[in-house]
């Protein structure tokens, strides 16, 4: 099996609620686990970063959903890439909200102190997803 990650960025609609974001979570959670897929979603008030890894065949079907999901508005492809290993072994989704991040995290890994993922690319995405999930208990 090809492993790859896939790393997207988007916004999300006007009538998002959190009700929404609970579904997304528990839904993902279930589906990934069955498909093999792990990765980690931040998100906050306005934008979703997410990173998924898994079989070539599962994470593009996935990402095409995600392009469709009327929950998504401008989804933004930052990589994907074929893969040794995983990143995100033991999550098949971990989850937490761009609050939980200070700026000194967020200044590591990109040049400005408000989160916004459309001025990430795929390498610091994956990177402050990791610091986050390895250092923050997720939700």
């Amino acid at each position: 099996m090809r492993l790859v990650r896939l790393t997207y960025a988007s916004l999300v609609t006007e009538d998002f609620t959190q009700k929404d974001l609970k579904k997304i979570i528990s839904q993902s959670r279930e589906n990934n686990l069955e498909k093999g897929i792990t990765g980690y979603l931040l998100y906050d008030d306005k934008y979703f970063l997410q990173t998924v890894e898994g079989s070539a065949e599962e994470v593009n079907k996935l990402y095409n959903n995600i392009v469709n999901d009327l929950r998504h508005n401008q989804v933004q492809l930052l990589g994907f890439e074929e893969i040794e290993y995983r990143e995100f072994t033991h999550w098949n989704l971990g989850y937490h909200t761009s609050t939980d991040i200070n700026d000194e995290i967020l200044l590591k890994y990109s040049n400005h102190k408000k989160f916004n993922p459309y001025h990430l690319h795929q390498k610091s995405s994956v990177m402050l997803l990791k610091e986050i999930s390895q250092n923050i208990e997720s939700e």
